[in-house]
């Protein structure tokens, strides 16, 4: 199920028009070198303080007026942290309503919020994929399993004409996550890392 984070959301139509100054914010505050923040993919990389720092990074664009449907694959979605980065209970609480949750419990559950779910709920807002690997590094999944659900989100991101903002969190010892990760990055339309607390965009690969 997707749903709300507050109640009180309203009816959006349109990714870029009700939202189109916050689009800007969000722009400079993320992918600074994209031309411009239209649909497709774009990705970030980092540890495991990477959802925590776009969260506080979009924020403010938030409490001015973007919503969003934030699909929490690695349960990290932080409220406390939101109504830090946001000032006031009154700014944190706009903010809030602006924000449609998932938080999906397993890779299956994934599988079924993107390819079942949001394609019934998207209004035209962003939407944020947060750690997706994390479900699909279960042991219990099997690699058939995982390859499948991963291709299934790709077809996910492909058949959604959103802002897909997808947060990677590489971890050790799990090359085949690691290979998923360069197929994001390939199929990105700009990619940023996690440095020193900033997010900076990623090298261009050499052509």
């Amino acid at each position: 199920m997707i749903g709300s984070a507050q109640e009180g959301l309203k009816e959006y139509h349109g990714w870029h028009r009700p939202w189109a100054p916050q689009m800007a914010a969000l722009k400079q505050g993320l992918f600074p070198a994209a031309a411009a923040l239209g649909p497709g993919l774009y990705t970030a990389l980092g540890d495991a303080r990477l959802c925590d720092s776009v969260l506080r990074t979009l924020t403010p664009a938030f409490v001015d007026g973007l919503s969003a449907l934030w699909i929490d694959a690695g349960r990290s979605f932080d409220g406390d942290l939101l109504a830090q980065a946001a000032g006031t209970s009154r700014a944190a609480k706009s903010a809030l309503s602006r924000i449609r949750l998932s938080i999906p419990g397993d890779a299956h559950a994934l599988e079924s919020a993107l390819c079942v779910h949001l394609p019934e709920v998207w209004r035209g807002e962003p939407i944020v994929l947060a750690d997706p690997l994390l479900p699909l590094s279960d042991t219990r999944l099997s690699e058939i399993d995982a390859r499948r659900v991963f291709s299934r989100m790709l077809d996910a991101v492909a058949s959604i004409a959103a802002t897909w903002i997808v947060l990677a969190i590489p971890r050790k010892g799990l090359p085949e996550r690691l290979r998923m990760i360069e197929r994001l990055t390939a199929v990105s339309r700009q990619v940023v890392l996690l440095e020193s607390g900033r997010l900076v965009p990623a090298p261009k690969r050499p052509s």
